[in-house]
């Protein structure tokens, strides 16, 4: 006895999503601005347009507060 499941839709969306992301990770990782994501106030991502505007390294940036990076008189700006 045997059970067959035609997942061929399944696997195209897979392969869809995969490629969807693919373009995604390129656009964000590859333009001319600088994007961040924050998450509670703190640094999650960085893409290497704003490392190389702020001089900073992804490690030295990551999961640190936001707000370290706001200049004093600006933080009223932000949030």
């Amino acid at each position: 006895m045997a059970i067959v499941s035609d997942i061929t839709e399944r696997k195209i969306a897979e392969i869809e999503l995969r490629k969807s992301e693919e373009k995604y990770s390129a656009l964000v990782e590859n333009g001319n601005d600088g994007i961040i994501i924050l998450q509670d106030g703190l640094l999650k991502f960085a893409n290497s347009k704003m490392l190389e505007m702020t001089g900073y390294r992804l490690e030295e940036a990551i999961e640190k507060p936001f707000l370290e990076y706001v200049y004093d008189n600006h933080r009223d700006f932000v949030f």
